[in-house]
Parts: structure tokens; C-alpha cells; sequence
């Protein structure tokens, strides 16, 4: 059997390919930083993280996320393919899929692509008619309907009262990659901010709003909306996002895949509430509504 070496950074791409990993029981080593290290370690025994030299050096081929917050995958990518081993990536969204795979405009492309639905693929094969893309199960989604099924019987039977945004920690994104935190013209703080303008649009019984940060997300990035709204917003404090689906109603960001995952996994109603700008939201999912297009005073439920 061969050895796989798995660099991952960002959350997106630690949930999908430790997934991978614990239910195909593969023989991997690790190259991890950022959020990566604190998912792999939860569903991963005798997890061994090495650095992206030895990673290669002790692997057959290897595979990789595709970050945003890191160039580490698009290292050990370029390490791999200078000792002439397979590289595949896993792509875990829906947007930005070229500029997922450029470094200092370099373009450092895998020799084939995974992707985990038929949205994701018809893009990728779009984008990148050169490469090898396949469409295979996504195992953190398959992971997430299983818990989803045992965890749900003890949720809230109440409709209505509670409400989740999920933040996508836009500003620091963009920053990184862009050097300007309001390049796609809006932020999380806009989002959210447009939610609550607009909060009336999802019907007059939410009692409750809890914000779940984004797991690479500093903890008081959202403690100003705790100051402007007082009790009716909360931050989350749990580790998993299943915890948060459970207990929450509707669940409305800007183009999280917690979104896809609500709708998807667990039947939530789910809305974008990106402002009345140009852009639309990219997230695929006709289940997604956008709040800008919701009629005043109607009862969405």
C-alpha cells in the first residue's frame, strides 16, 4: 500500500481530506499549520506532522487542500512535483478555483483535482480542461449526515426562535490575498449588519442570534455587535459546528460552506444576506436563498 502525504492549512480542505483519511484508513504523514492541526488531531490517532521536505521525501504521492490563509499546500506542491510525485488537490468550495493554485503569479497546479459534488466539478472541469478532475463522495459531509442522524433527536423542537451566522473572516482573506480587506466590496461585519437591518424579512419570532466565528477567526472579532445588539447576540463557544446546527433554526452567512453543510446535512433553512451590492452570492445551491430578494413582512416558513 503506499504512503500519502496530507499538507492541509485552511478548515475547508482539514475537515474534507481528515475525513478522507480515518474512513479509507490511509497510511499517511502530515504536513499541517493553522486550523489543520487542531481537526486532524480530533479524528486522526497518532497523527505524525512533519515538515514539507520530509513530507515527500517519505511519501508515495500527496495530497492536499487548497488554502487561502497559506501558501503551505502550494509549497509542498512544488516540492513534489520537483521529485516528480503525484500531487491531488481537493477542492472544498465553489469560488476563486485559479487563484487557489497561483504564488507570487506562478501558477503550481496538481496533476488531478477531486471534487466532492457535481457543482464543484463542472466548474473545476471548466476552468481546467487540462486536468484530471474526479467527482468523488465527500467524506466530511458523509461524516457530518451521520452525526446529523444520531445528534439531532436532541435538539430544539421549537421553529422559528433561533438563528446562526456563520462568519467567513472575509477581511482577513482578502487582506492577505488582495491587500485591501473590502475587495469583494463588502465584509462579515456588512453581512451581518444587513441581517440585522433586514432581520424583520425572516418573520417576527427569532429570539436568538448566534454568531459562530470562522475557525481561523480572532475570538473578539465580533464583539462589537454583542455591544451594539446586547442580548440578542451571542458568539458561539462550540468546538463543532454540528453543535450550533442542532440548536439553531436558520443559519444565514455570506458564502460559507457551513451553509452548504445547513442545507445539505441537515435541512436548515438557509439564507445569504451579502448586501445589495453587484455581486451575488457564488455558493451554487439553489436551497440558498438571498435575503435581498426576500419580500418585507413575509413569513419565509
Amino acid at each position: 500500500m503506499s504512503k500519502v502525504g496530507i499538507a492541509c492549512h485552511d478548515a475547508g480542505g482539514a475537515e474534507i481530506i481528515s475525513s478522507f483519511v480515518r474512513q479509507n484508513k490511509v497510511d499517511a504523514l502530515f504536513t499541517l499549520q493553522g486550523p489543520a492541526i487542531d481537526i486532524f488531531r480530533r479524528k486522526i490517532v497518532d497523527l505524525q506532522i512533519v515538515q514539507p521536505d520530509e513530507l515527500v521525501k517519505s511519501t508515495d504521492w500527496v495530497l492536499c487542500g487548497t488554502s487561502w490563509q497559506s501558501d503551505l499546500e502550494l509549497e509542498v506542491s512544488l516540492i513534489a512535483k520537483r521529485k516528480h510525485k503525484k500531487v491531488i488537490s481537493f477542492l472544498d468550495h465553489w469560488v476563486n478555483y485559479d487563484k487557489r493554485y497561483c504564488r507570487n503569479g506562478e501558477s503550481i497546479l496538481p496533476d488531478q483535482i477531486w471534487v466532492g459534488d457535481y457543482n464543484a466539478f463542472s466548474i473545476a472541469k471548466k476552468i481546467f480542461p487540462s486536468i484530471i478532475v474526479s467527482l468523488v463522495d465527500n467524506p466530511y459531509l458523509m461524516d457530518l449526515r451521520q452525526e446529523w442522524l444520531i445528534k439531532s433527536e436532541y435538539g430544539l423542537s421549537t421553529r422559528c426562535s433561533s438563528l446562526l451566522f456563520v462568519s467567513d473572516n472575509i477581511a482577513e482573506g482578502m487582506t492577505r490575498q488582495f491587500g485591501d480587506s473590502n475587495y469583494l466590496g463588502y465584509t462579515d461585519q456588512d453581512s451581518f449588519s444587513y441581517l440585522m437591518d433586514n432581520l424583520e424579512r425572516l418573520g417576527p419570532k427569532i429570539k436568538q442570534i448566534t454568531v459562530r466565528l470562522h475557525p481561523s477567526e480572532l475570538i473578539g472579532n465580533f464583539n462589537w455587535a454583542v455591544d451594539k445588539y446586547g442580548p440578542l447576540v451571542q458568539i458561539s463557544n462550540n468546538k463543532l459546528l454540528m453543535d450550533d446546527l442542532i440548536n439553531h433554526d436558520i443559519v444565514v452567512g455570506s458564502e460559507s460552506m457551513a451553509m452548504v453543510i445547513a442545507s445539505e446535512c441537515c435541512s436548515k433553512s438557509v439564507f445569504c444576506s451579502i448586501p445589495p451590492i453587484k455581486r451575488k452570492c457564488s455558493l451554487p445551491h439553489a436551497q440558498i436563498q438571498m435575503l435581498r430578494n426576500m419580500i418585507r413582512d413575509n413569513d419565509v416558513f
